[in-house]
């Protein structure tokens, strides 16, 4: 075929600079600019895809994070707020200053209609926390504990799901929840642990606080290291649970007529009783988390003035947060010391007895618990309140009632 010299011939090999382009001779100038800006172009596009990309990343990183605080329960909330001061010392809800206790019964959380009346009686009592016994004065456990002697003794009242769903009903009305733990007054384990307990005589019967008739009770031996470490074990336990704080009850040696006939295996070593029980509450302290606090509660009289039998002499640590002060009814606000006639802020006198930057929380009976008392109280220096029900006049299936 005879090429025709005329026709333009087009070549897809061709580019805008080669010498052959169909056009003839071109303006470099002009393509060299066309170029750059196609390339510019290109780099927008690539440098806007990659913004894109970041934005939709930050956007569902935000979004999730946002979704798992606003699901996240009321102690987390709780324990991520807890700030340390100045002097290293954790914050916790104490130190709001407008702390409202109320004690219910363990019953209470066996189903969630008995849940949701205390929760109203919680309100018309005007309090913001609940306390329950997660260890009772009898050695029972509100919840299921893996611990041997608390299995094979079936220390458990409830199963961990049912105090798990009490508790985070009580958080989403708004009610935190304290646990109150008997320590080592427990006749359960020490009654089937001669090891644990204050035993009879050198014997390995374990020793009664009255006779058996009279309703004797058996206690755990504060001397007994496998007593400590089962009591400090059930304390990680509990705080597994969204609790905000922890009140120890019966941090003591028993006082009872019958205490000639007891003996204290381990006490011939030498150590203190009042150096025994000071170092389980440093050893507590390190058993409950922090932003969850720790109380111990003992009688007024005892904080002010010690206990020879229970405390040898007063027991004091600066491991813990404050003291649960019990009371036997009304407070006397103002006391007249018997050599000096001048009046002394009742509140003053016991935070002279705590250490720097501890609290108090007044457990006073819910007879005594009247709103005008209770402003008066707070008045007075008493910010932090419990009501108690632990008195004759007043039975504990009361809760779920009218007050």
């Amino acid at each position: 075929m005879k090429h025709d010299p005329n026709k333009v011939i087009v070549r897809k090999s061709y580019y805008t600079f080669s010498k052959e382009y169909p056009a003839g001779k071109i303006d470099t100038g002009k393509a060299y600019k066309r170029y750059r800006s196609r390339k510019k172009t290109l780099i927008g596009v690539l440098l806007l895809a990659v913004l894109f990309c970041a934005v939709l990343a930050a956007t569902f990183f935000w979004t999730d994070l946002s979704l798992k605080i606003s699901n996240r329960p009321i102690e987390s909330e709780t324990q991520a707020a807890a700030v340390t001061n100045a002097d290293g010392v954790v914050q916790t809800f104490l130190n709001t200053g407008d702390v409202r206790a109320f004690w219910v019964p363990v019953q209470t959380i066996a189903d969630r209609t008995s849940v949701r009346k205390s929760i109203k009686q919680l309100r018309r009592l005007d309090c913001n926390s609940v306390i329950l016994d997660f260890k009772t004065q009898d050695g029972h456990l509100l919840y299921a504990s893996l611990e041997q002697p608390a299995l094979l003794a079936k220390c458990s009242l409830f199963s961990n799901e049912t105090v798990r769903s009490a508790i985070k009903q009580y958080q989403n009305a708004g009610v935190r929840v304290i646990a109150r733990v008997f320590c080592f007054e427990d006749p359960l384990i020490a009654a089937r642990n001669p090891a644990y307990a204050v035993t009879y005589m050198d014997t390995q019967v374990p020793w009664l606080d009255k006779k058996e008739e009279a309703g004797g009770k058996a206690w755990l031996n504060p001397y007994s290291g496998k007593a400590r470490a089962y009591l400090l074990s059930l304390l990680k336990e509990m705080c597994a649970f969204q609790i905000s704080g922890v009140i120890l009850e019966s941090v003591c040696f028993p006082d009872s007529d019958n205490l000639d006939s007891a003996t204290f295996p381990g006490e011939s070593g030498g150590a203190a009783r009042n150096g025994v029980l000071t170092r389980f509450l440093e050893k507590a302290r390190n058993a409950v988390p922090d932003g969850k606090f720790l109380l111990v509660g003992m009688t007024a009289d005892d904080l002010r003035r010690g206990n020879d039998i229970r405390y040898d002499g007063r027991l004091t640590s600066d491991k813990i947060d404050g003291y649960f002060v019990h009371t036997a009814g009304a407070v006397d606000l103002t006391e007249t010391p018997i050599d000096y006639e001048i009046p002394i802020n009742a509140f003053t006198t016991l935070q002279s007895r705590a250490a720097s930057g501890q609290c108090m929380m007044l457990d006073i009976p819910r007879a005594e618990f009247k709103q005008k008392y209770a402003r008066l109280l707070k008045q007075n220096g008493f910010s932090l309140l419990a009501i108690s029900q632990d008195t004759p006049q007043t039975q504990p299936e009361e809760t779920t009632d009218e007050p």
